[in-house]
């Protein structure tokens, strides 16, 4: 598809690592045939994106609420001002 589409290879050089990363068919299909051969409930490939599915787990855990929550009772008060005071109210620019 990269060499294909070059809208397409772009748009993926401006995804973060690992969603960036390219495997090749032969390396996917050996992981997934690893997989089933082991019984695996997970078959990661790249394996990075185990690092990013453990991630997740914290990215939403009642931690996380906690930590964002009182950032953004802190933060979005200013920042729907700021949004205001430059005139750039959502319902001002919803159409009807």
């Amino acid at each position: 598809a990269e060499s294909d589409l070059p809208t397409f290879r772009a748009l993926r050089g401006k995804l973060p690592w690992p969603a960036n990363s390219l495997i090749s068919v032969e390396k996917c299909a050996a992981a997934m045939t690893r997989g089933i051969e082991k019984r695996s409930r997970r078959v990661y490939v790249p394996r990075s994106v185990a690092l990013v599915n453990a991630g997740r787990a914290l990215l939403t855990s009642p931690l996380a609420d906690l930590v964002v929550g009182r950032q953004a009772r802190k933060l979005v008060p200013s920042l729907e001002q700021e949004v205001t005071a430059l005139g750039r109210q959502h319902m001002k620019h919803t159409p009807r």
